[in-house]
């Protein structure tokens, strides 16, 4: 009886955590895609490729 209850808990457990990982992962992704979006389209006009935006948090870090 224990080591099933123990047994549900880590099966738990491992599902938290995998779950957890992947969505971190995939708001990630989706964060980046964003960050791509804006620095490439300033108010709808196409930045050069090599260039991104300078934001205040950039600027704090310079």
């Amino acid at each position: 009886m224990l080591t099933a209850i123990l047994l549900l808990l880590a099966g738990f457990i491992v599902g938290v955590v995998l779950t957890g990982m992947i969505a971190l992962f995939y708001c990630g992704v989706v964060h980046d895609e964003a960050v791509r979006i804006v620095d490439t389209h300033l108010a709808g006009f196409p930045m050069p490729s090599g260039l991104s935006i300078t934001t205040l948090a950039k600027a704090a870090h310079d």
